[in-house]
């Protein structure tokens, strides 16, 4: 029987966190987190969801038979490494996800994995949850220390220049660190003893649709489409926004949005498995700015919410100078831009 994941979850974190003398900062890695480790001999690795990944991710697996002990629990990210050493949460999705065991062959060709460890939850059949975080991670690094194996690896911890550590993780394209608090314990569940410290990437983009809202939000809008110009001034799909919006700006976001529909979608809007989006478009006075860690292939944002002003409030901003043409196929604002200085 499998241990039941009870695993710790970041709160949100500023930069303000990196000079806190009570925390160490880690890398934020770019993967799936998993507990792995070995349960009366026999090694496991699960998702924190509590899903079976032992048969999928077998190099953690060979790697955990190379550890000295038969009963032990590590909390970390199974990570998939690209050619310059940034994280590749792609490859990692990949492999965590593949159920065919001849697709799951190919995916490990493609996609070698590792786990960077960042905690030890239990050893050697005593439970070290309620033991301080250094009392943990120095047990963590003496018994990776000690292993032959080099896929379950130490995440490293800095006590000291963690600004320093934060603008290099973030240089190398990784989405920030994690600081924690050495004094605390694994409670298992959302806590200020962990906190994110991300990097974000701020755009103004330009509303063009909405989706429905539902439950408490159904009489606002649920979702804004956004779109950015491309090179050639063709406005693309880059990603939808929903929440962190007060009473008052759902209100009056919603009463624009009505107001402006149109019959053609502007953009083609899909989600990350390719699946068409089905929302409302409109040729509005309305941009919003908005945060996101990082862009796809295709250029959709991942992970993007409403960028705040210094005063908290949300920014959005009535009354573009530039508005769409709405068309059956993507606007050009070149060509509208044309159009204008013609009048």
């Amino acid at each position: 029987m499998k241990p039941t994941v009870e695993a710790m979850q970041c709160a949100a974190g500023t930069e303000a966190d990196l000079d806190n003398p009570n925390m160490v900062s880690e890398t934020k890695w770019d993967g799936t987190r998993i507990w792995a480790g070995k349960y009366d001999g026999a090694p496991f690795v699960i998702n924190r969801k509590n899903v079976d990944y032992t048969a999928r991710l077998t190099e953690i697996v060979e790697a955990l038979e190379g550890i000295a002990s038969e009963d032990m629990i590590f909390d970390g990210e199974a990570v998939v490494f690209d050619a310059n050493g940034r994280t590749n949460f792609k490859g990692s999705q990949t492999r965590c996800s593949t159920v065919n065991l001849a697709k799951q062959r190919l995916a490990k060709l493609k996609y070698p994995i590792v786990m960077q460890s960042f905690d030890l939850v239990r050893l050697d059949g005593k439970d070290l949850r309620n033991q301080q975080w250094q009392s943990r991670n120095a047990l963590l690094r003496d018994l990776l220390r000690e292993s032959l194996q080099e896929t379950v690896r130490l995440t490293e911890s800095h006590y000291e220049n963690k600004r320093e550590h934060y603008d290099e993780a973030v240089a190398l394209g990784e989405e920030g660190v994690i600081v924690k608090d050495i004094h605390s314990s694994y409670v298992g569940k959302e806590s200020r003893n962990w906190r994110k410290v991300k990097h974000w990437n701020p755009e103004r983009c330009i509303v063009v649709g909405y989706t429905e809202g539902t439950g408490a939000r159904e009489e606002f809008f649920g979702s804004l489409i956004l779109a950015r110009a491309d090179d050639q001034g063709h406005l693309k799909y880059c990603g939808k926004v929903g929440t962190g919006f007060n009473k008052a700006e759902l209100r009056k976001v919603t009463a624009v949005l009505r107001e402006g529909e149109i019959e053609n979608e502007p953009v083609d809007a899909r989600d990350s498995n390719d699946k068409r989006i089905d929302y409302t478009p409109v040729n509005v006075d309305l941009e919003v700015t908005v945060k996101f860690y990082e862009s796809s292939e295709r250029g959709v944002f991942r992970f993007p919410s409403m960028l705040k002003d210094e005063g908290g409030r949300n920014m959005i901003h009535f009354g573009r100078s530039i508005m769409a043409t709405p068309g059956p196929k993507q606007a050009d604002l070149k060509s509208l831009l044309d159009s204008l200085s013609m009048r």
